[in-house]
Parts: C-alpha cells; structure tokens; sequence
C-alpha cells in the first residue's frame, strides 16, 4: 500500500452513545515538555484531586444562567457548557442546583429535587465526557435570598406568585431579609434542617448518577450556609445557632453527609465567602472574617470530608464595602493555604483576567484558578491564557487542525505518550527546501506541506517577505536626509526600549517564526549608522521568562533584559550613576558585559516589575517576575563578588552598589550594609576618589573611564548615607567628599566628554567651587550630591542631639539651615522647579523631584526635634512657645511646598510614583495619589462653601471668635495635648491677613507644655523672648550681636521690628514667616 492510499481511522470517543471525534489529548493538554526542552508553567500542569486528573488548573466557575424549566436543564445549558468544554478548561462547574425547589435564587434556576431532572443534566455530562473534559455541579440553597427574579429584569426584587416565586416559603436561620426589596423569611425549625439534610443527600445522589466528576457544595455569597454561618443573620440560640462551632454545625454537617453519599475516588468541593466585607462599614457588628474562615478551613481538614475549598467574598449584607481589583480575592484565598498547607487544596476566584496573573497566583501557592464571566465573553479563554505565556497545547480537532498558531508553529508526531499533533516551533526560517529531500515539490501550505506530512518529512521554507520590513528600510533612507542630529545622539534614539520591541513585534505569516533583528528595524535611524550596533537575534524563546525557563545561573531574555535595563536607568538614580548608560547598552548588546553586574542589576529593576502592574506598553510582552527569580539573581551576583573581595575591579564595585540597593529594598538590612560597605571601601582602596590636583587628561576616552570611577565612588557615597553604618553617624560623612569632583554634565558624560567639573570645598561650609572648564550645562547629579551632603549631616545632627546642649543644638539647626538654604538657592535655574514639570523627560523628573524633595525634607528633618507634637517629647525648658510654634511654621510651609510639588508630579506622570527615591517622601506621593480623586470636587466645595460662611458671619465675629480661641490656648499652654476646631479650617479663609490665618492653625498643632505667656514677656521682642527663656532656667546667652553672628545672621537689620510690641497675636511677626522667600529670616526672627 503506497502513501497516498493508507487507511486513516476518525477514531470514536469511547464510552459516548453516538458519534464524535476521540480528542487525545484532551484540549488544553500542554506539551510536557515544551519544544524548548522545559516544563509548561504552574497554570497547564496537570493536578490530581482523588482519582480524577485534570489536564491544566483553569476551572470555570458555576455561572448561574436563569434558564431552567421547572430546575429542568436545557439546550440554552449544552450550548453554554458545550463550547467552552470544546476549548479545553480543566474543570467545569455547572450553576448553582438547588436540593429543594425553595432553595432557588429565582423560578428559573437549576434543580435537583427530582428524579426528572437527571435527564437533562446526563445529557451534558455525557457530551463533556465525550470531549475528554471534566465536569461537576454545585449544590446549595438560597436561604433568604431566595424567590427573586433573574438579575437583567430587576437586581434584587422578589419574585412574587404570580411570576412562579414562593414569597411565604422562604426559608433562613433568623427570620431576617437580606434587603428591604427580598421577602421576609421564615426561620427554619429543626425539622426543617433535618428535612434539608435528607434533600441535600438525595440530591447528592442523583448526581452522581448523572455521571459528575465532583460535587461542590455551595457555602457562600449569602445563601443558606453562609447565612448560618455569619452572626449578622443568624441570631438562633439553639445548636444552630450563638458561637463559632454552633453556627458552622450544619455546614459541616452537610459536607460530613456529601461525602458518605459519593463514591470515594470523587473530590469534594465547598465554595465559601472569606469575609462580609462588613469592617469598615459595620465596624461594631460581629460579622464573619477571615480569622473565622481559616478556623472553618481547619476543621473541614480534621474531618477529611472536603478536598477542595474555593475562596469567595461577601454577599451577605447590602451594606458589603469590597475593595476590588484584579485577583482582589486571591489575599484571601492565600492566607488560607497559609493556614492549611498541603492537607487541604484552596482555590481562587474574582476579577483574573490574564494568563501571567492566573500564573502567578498559582506561583504564589494556591492550588486552583476559577474564572466566571472571562469565559463568557470569551470560551476560548484557556487558549488565550496559553497565547499569552507561550505554551503550546492541544485544541480540539475539528478547531486545531487548521487554526492552531499556524503562523507560528508546525504539527510533529512525538513520543508514544504524545501520540497525537502537537505544537511546537519550528527551525530556523532562513533554511530552504532541497530537492533531494522531497520527490514532489513543496505545496507550501500552512501550517505544514501536505506531500511531506505525508513523506514523514520536516518541511523547511521560507518565509514571505515581511513588507514592513522593506518599508520601514525606504523610510530610514528619507529619514537619514532629514536628521542633523550626531552619531552618538542617533545610537540613544535606537537603544530605547520602545523602539527595540516594537521592531521586534513584527509577525511574520510563517510557521518560521526566528528573525534577525539589526538597528535598521528601528525607524527614523540613519542607514549610516546602521553598523553602530552588532546584530541580534530575537524570536519568541527570548521573551519566555516563565520561572521554569529560568534556571539559577540563567540569564533573562535579550527582549526581557533591554526592558529591565531601561528601567534600570530610568527609575535607580543613585545607582544608575555609576554606569554610563549608551557604552552599557552596547556592551550588553555585544554580550561582553560581566554576567554578575548584569544579574545585580536585572535583580533590582525586577523589583519594580513586582510592585507594579504594567498592563500595556513593552511589559506586555513579559509576565511578572517573582522575587524568587531576582533573589536567585542577586545571590549569584553576590556570590561571585564576595568570592572574589580581596581583588577588586570597577565591575565588582557597582555590583557591590547594585546589591546593596537591591537587598535595602526586599529589607534584608544586614545584607544591604556589608554591600554597601564593602563597595564604598573598594571604591576608595582602587582611587576612585581622585582630587583634582591630578593631572589633566586630554584623551576623552581616558577622562570618561575616570569619570565612571568618580561616579561609581559618589553612588557608593550616596548609598552608604542612606544605609548608614554607625560611623556615617558619628563622623561626618562629608570629611570623605572634600575636594573631590562631584558628577559632571548628564549629557556632555553620555556624549563622551567631560564638562561642568565642580568639587566639595572644605567641611565648613560645604558649599562647592567650581573648576576651570564649562559651567554653562547644569549637573542634576552634582546636585543631587549637594543636596544629600546636608541631609546626611541633619541625621548626623539628629542622632546626636540628646548629647548636646540646647544652645549648641540650635547653633547647628542654625547652621546646617543656613547651609541648606544656600545650597537651594544656587540651584541652576534649568533644574528649579516652577509650579510644574512641563517639558521634563520622564528619565530627568524622579532626579528633578528628588532634588526639591531633599531641601525640604532636610528643613523639616532639622526642625522636628524642636516642637513637640512631631518629636514625641515635651518643649525643653530652655525654649519658649513661640519658638516651638516658629519652628512648626516653617516645616508647615516645606510641607505645604514639598505638597504642591508632589501633585505637580502626579499630574505630569498619570500617578506613576515610580521614578521615586523612597527616601525622597515617596509615601507622601502614595498618599497623595490615593486622594487624587478628590482634588478637584474639594476645591469645588471649597469655592462653594466660602462665599456661604463669609454671608452668614462678619470678619469681626471671626477675629472675636480667633482671640478667644488663643485666649484658651494661652490658659491651658502647660497642657501637652495637641487639639484643634475644624471650624478654624472653614474660617481661615475669610481672614484678609495671611498672618492671623497661620496663626490659629499654629496654634492647635503645637503642644508644648512650657510655662505660661506672661505679662511681661508678652512685651519682649522675638530675640529678648529666647534671651529671656535662656535665663529664666540659669542659662547665660552671648550678647545680641554675637548671637546673631553665631548663627549666620550678618547684620542687625534682621531684628529691625524689635522694636515693636512682641504679642500672641502679632500679624507683623507672623507675616514674616509666610512670605515664601523669608522662610530663613522667619527663623532667625524668633532668635
């Protein structure tokens, strides 16, 4: 028999009463292994549940469809069920079935309290079985819930007689409804409960007889079981009813029964909801939480009746505040495997809407993923999941045979147990068809030719022309004539992430899917420097980063790691100072970077991949990483270092750097700080911090290689500030920085030239000297440096307050101030930031942010310890009130100032709070962006509110209503508790003097518990004020003049309104401290 005439059997599904097409494997069976040698991922790995095995861990949830006849199932049911079981889930569940015909949700639901309506239901058993799928049905009763109509017509009425409903026969545990719009139940007697009990057995029983894989009982969202459950709508005083193990009686009781009345090789499932989500808005009503669900979870372990338990939420009160969100109940259902471990399988379920997170989760330890309406908007929902992680599966064969990725894979015959087609990838594309290796000409159909298929031959062709390609080539030839821009600013334009997926996005309609990707699939790159780069191979393996393709010693993906070193650069600044950002990604391209400084950084820009959910742009094409994966990276990172310390080289250096940010952020403190120390002292063993006094170097490429090394020392010197060790504190951490040359020019660096070269001057000022050279381009680095060697000496400062005097404490309050303030306003002016961030590259505006945030951070760092309600501790005795309520007025205004900033900052980047330093106020943008949503109906309000209030009080009621409230406050100052009216807040604005607003908010922030005003202080001015608080508790102060140039004041002028009156209610004193430019003559004021 030749070829062409053999005999090719359509073999029957065994065990089905007609016709249809054996599927072996079962849809959605994943090649184990796939074609690139590895394990499919966690999602399509086969799990068994007693005797039944299912082929992936996709299961569909029960979707009630309110379209029964008399709890008789329908044709509307087969073709439901049918379509999604011919793409291949798991598991499917079919709806909520009542026991009894009381218990349905609406006269439509699904029944089984009748031998009839096993019929109906084996019909479509029997069609899932002849798919190869499985198949289960949840059992359950609506309890209070019950007699309502289908959701479409009204959400939540009751059904009445009329339209089939029994509203007198509905049953519950407490004669309490559900909602005003559902009937009144009655409450169920004992005899009621035993009655449920048997239906709920013979129920269980016709079930199995109709032929189910598994039996789920339905213990959530309200219904009869939850109901029992929760003490919000059982309030029984019997064994029903009371405590924790008499409200959960029955539904142990019901699972104990399921199990006797099933065979022992079919699973138990049970639904529960987790939480009423009734804390926030019943914060005082004893409701069911999570505690109460692990505890239920932990006796259906003790009595072995369930196998499988389903994590829901809420349903059982209208007054339920969910908080959602994607997998929003996937904590839930976490913290109960936490709980049970092994001896209990946990399932998840609620807004998974992605392959990667369905992953995930099963990553993270749950055992099961259950999807409702995501399957039916889409049956084919386990294809996409599998599109999405790249894993090749079986499809049924009358949908496969033509449709499976032909554009991406061919169909071999594999191993015996593989006997059937499946996909894998194809060779190389660039390989061609041989004569010799076919008698008959390639027929070049997809996805393979028929006369090879036929030869048992591998066919090889090429691919059709990639159009876009060609046409993206002419248009780099137009673009080039266009452009006037270097060679080195083009090479930054073709190594931006966004252009190197996009180029390597490109489909091509062949079952050869591997292509070589050159910087001329870049648009709008001149041909002329189309060589710049080395050419790299990308296909579909590079973006498989599933934890199994991973191994510990792997590195990512070229796709995944061009992603991961864009964020690297764009959000780590005091790391990503050290590196220069065009030379490392040519180095990276060229594959001659070390592979331990490439796992230290992927390690850390993997952080940000775990923190934040990217949904579109490039991060589609790669699913999360777990920080399994980047701590296996840092660990062979750092073993390679450390094994390797006593011989030190750059590379090791700004690994060393990388790690230890990376450990700083996954909180392993320790770890973080022998890094940190380790890089910062090799740093300076090797020279990197070199002095200017060196000589001249005019080779560029030499003075680039140096400035690396400078920066790698400054990155060292920043990280070593922010983790610091306890010499950072009590040494100053400036004496290391003193003449070296802070960072040059951003731009000039990343061109190959050095300019815009500055150094620390001495230790007493701190305030840096510019070098010969070009000082016209600012350096955002240099800056930044500026900025941090204040803040470090404020923590140093800090630290050692208690062992200082007061006196000695506020000269340095007052020196670093003055420095800070010095150092804020010498900032250029194309880095000052003016109300926003228009026109500010999203790579310069964490750097931009930071820098701001730092000069307000330090004012406010210095002054805490000085006022009591933010230090914790009483007002010294050697201080007055007013200098408290001074101090608090200036971090009041840094705080208002750092606020404005921080929207500004929301605005210009959609709420993307990560191109943020955590020190940098990074919570305060978190809080920030939560309220976001109510700045503009608040400012309405206020707009609205203000002209109401000035209407209904005159300005002299308020300013009569103001000095009594200071009055209070003066009477009661030796008091230490912080208080104030929220109706100063709607007052403040009706004040026309600026002062008297600040004032009244003043004073009910600040709490002191210092003597009282008197009337003879009451007269002083604000210098005599301080003088006098020295020397009522024995303290002898400099004269005035020495005082003042002790603390950065250089002439009397400052003090030129001593002269009048100093009291509480001084609009002259108090107008000082909030003009925006004298926030310094406001402090040096009170002194």
């Amino acid at each position: 028999m030749t070829a062409d005439n053999q005999d090719f059997e359509n073999k029957p599904a065994k065990g089905i009463s007609y016709f249809t097409p054996a599927q072996d494997p079962p849809a959605g069976t994943a090649a184990n292994p796939q074609s690139t040698g590895l394990e499919p991922p966690k999602l399509f790995q086969p799990l068994k549940i007693r005797g039944l095995t299912i082929q992936n861990r996709i299961v569909l949830s029960p979707l009630c469809q309110y379209s029964a006849q008399d709890g008789h199932l329908t044709d509307w049911h087969l073709t439901h069920l049918g379509g999604i079981a011919q793409r291949g889930p798991g598991l499917m569940t079919i709806e909520a079935t009542s026991v009894v015909p009381e218990g349905r949700i609406t006269p439509q639901d699904s029944g089984l309290w009748k031998d009839s309506q096993i019929a109906p239901l084996e019909r479509i058993i029997e069609f899932v079985h002849s798919q190869g799928q499985k198949i289960g049905i949840q059992l359950g009763h609506a309890g209070r819930k019950a007699s309502t109509v289908a959701p479409w017509l009204s959400a939540g009425n009751a059904a009445t007689e009329r339209v089939g409903g029994w509203p007198d026969a509905v049953k519950a545990p407490s004669s309490i409804p559900f909602a005003d719009t559902y009937a009144i139940p009655t409450e169920m007697t004992k005899k009621d409960i035993e009655d449920l009990k048997l239906a709920w057995v013979a129920a269980t029983k016709r079930a199995v007889k109709a032929g189910v894989d598994f039996v789920e009982i339905h213990n959530g969202h309200g219904y009869l079981l939850t109901s029992f459950m929760s003490p919000v709508s059982n309030k029984r005083t019997d064994e029903y009813g009371g405590s924790f193990e008499n409200r959960v009686r029955l539904s142990l009781e019901i699972a104990a029964l399921v199990r006797e009345n099933v065979p022992k090789d079919i699973p138990i499932f049970l639904r529960i909801s987790a939480t009423e989500w009734l804390e926030e808005s019943m914060p005082e009503e004893h409701s069911w939480k999570l505690e109460d669900t692990i505890e239920f979870a932990k006796l259906l372990v003790d009595s072995g009746n369930v196998d499988v338990i389903d994590i829901s939420t809420g349903g059982n009160h209208p007054a339920q505040k969910i908080k959602g969100g994607p997998a929003y109940q996937s904590p839930f259902a976490l913290a109960v495997k936490k709980a049970v471990g092994n001896k209990l399988l946990v399932s998840t379920v609620g807004a998974i809407d992605s392959g990667k997170l369905a992953n995930q989760l099963l990553e993270d330890g749950l055992d099961l993923v259950r999807i409702g309406r995501g399957f039916q908007k889409n049956p084919g929902l386990v294809w996409t999941f599998a599109e999405e992680l790249d894993v090749q599966i079986s499809m049924a064969n009358q949908i496969r045979w033509d449709l499976t990725l032909f554009n991406k894979y061919a169909l071999l015959e594999t191993t015996v147990k593989w006997t059937h087609l499946v996909i894998v990838q194809s060779k190389a594309a660039t390989e061609r068809l041989k004569a010799s290796r076919c008698d008959l000409r390639c027929t070049r159909d997809l996805p393979q030719c028929a006369r090879c298929t036929r030869q048992s031959l591998t066919c090889h062709y090429p691919p059709p022309p990639d159009r876009r390609l060609l046409a993206l080539k002419r248009s780099t030839t137009r673009a080039a004539k266009r452009q006037r821009q270097s060679p080195s600013e083009e090479m930054i334009q073709m190594l931006t992430v966004d252009n190197i997926l996009q180029a390597s996005n490109t489909t091509v309609s062949s079952c050869h899917n591997r292509q070589e990707f050159t910087p001329a699939k870049i648009t709008g790159v001149a041909e002329s420097q189309l060589n710049k780069l080395p050419s790299v191979s990308l296909s579909n393996d590079q973006f498989d980063i599933s934890p199994k393709s991973q191994s510990v010693e792997s590195l990512p993906p070229r796709g995944l790691g061009l992603y991961l070193l864009d964020l690297f650069f764009s959000r780590y600044s005091s790391c990503s100072l050290a590196f220069h950002e065009r030379r490392f990604f040519e180095a990276y391209l060229a594959d001659s970077l070390p592979d331990h400084v490439l796992k230290a950084v992927f390690a850390l820009s993997s952080i940000f991949m775990q923190n934040h959910g990217h949904s579109s742009g490039p991060a589609t094409y790669f699913a999360a990483i777990s920080q399994k994966t980047s701590n296996r990276w840092a660990s062979a990172a750092g073993s390679h270092v450390l094994g390797k310390v006593d011989c030190p080289s750059l590379e090791s250096v700004q690994t060393l750097l990388v790690l230890a940010m990376y450990w700083f952020a996954v909180g392993e403190l320790d770890r973080s700080k022998i890094h940190a120390r380790l890089a910062y002292t090799s740093a300076r063993l090797l020279g990197f911090h070199s002095r200017l006094s060196e000589p001249v170097i005019n080779d560029p490429n030499v003075a680039v290689e140096n400035e690396i090394k400078r920066r790698t020392f400054w990155s060292g010197w920043i990280i070593n500030g922010i983790i610091p060790h306890d010499d950072t504190l009590t040494r100053s951490h400036i004496t290391d920085a003193v003449g070296i040359p802070l960072p040059s020019a951003e731009l000039s660096f990343y061109r190959g030239r050095i300019a815009g070269s500055q150094k620390m001057d001495k230790l007493s000022s701190c305030v840096p000297i510019p070098s010969d050279g070009d000082q016209n381009e600012p350096s955002i680095g240099a800056e930044i440096v500026k900025s941090l060697s204040i803040y470090f000496e404020i923590q140093r400062s800090i630290v050692n307050f208690p062992q200082m005097s007061m006196l000695q404490n506020l000269q340095q309050v007052s020196e670093l101030y003055q420095r800070s303030k010095t150092l804020s306003l010498a900032v250029p002016q194309e880095l000052l930031f003016q109300r926003s961030f228009k026109g500010t590259k999203l790579s310069n505006i964490g750097r931009l942010f930071v820098l701001h945030a730092t000069y307000h951070l330090n004012a406010i760092s210095l002054h805490r310890p000085l006022v009591p309600l933010f230090s914790g501790k009483p007002l010294d005795n050697t201080l007055h009130t007013e200098f408290a309520h001074a101090c608090a007025q200036i971090m009041i205004q840094h705080a208002d100032a750092f606020a404005d900033m921080g929207k500004a900052y929301l605005v210009h980047t959609n709420c993307d709070s990560s191109y943020m330093l955590p020190f940098s106020g990074y919570l305060d943008l978190i809080l920030l962006k939560d309220i976001s949503v109510f700045w503009a109906p608040l400012r309405r309000l206020w707009e609205n509110l203000t002209p109401l209030v000035s209407s209904m009080v005159s300005q002299t009621e308020v300013d009569d209503y103001r000095r009594n409230l200071c009055e209070v406050h003066r009477m009661n100052s030796e008091s230490t508790s912080a208080t104030g009216a929220s109706s100063i807040d709607i007052n403040e604005s009706l004040t026309p003097c600026p002062s008297s607003e600040q004032l009244s908010r003043t004073q009910y922030i600040i709490a002191d518990g210092s003597e009282k005003i008197t009337k003879e202080m009451s007269s002083l001015s604000p210098s005599q004020l301080i003088q006098s608080s020295f020397q009522a508790n024995g303290v002898e102060p400099t004269s005035s003049t020495e005082f003042n140039n002790a603390n950065g004041v250089n002439s009397p002028a400052h003090f030129s309104k001593d002269t009048t009156p100093f009291t509480f209610d001084d609009d002259l004193f108090l107008s000082t401290l909030l003009e925006p430019d004298s926030n310094m003559l406001a402090f040096e004021s009170v002194w």
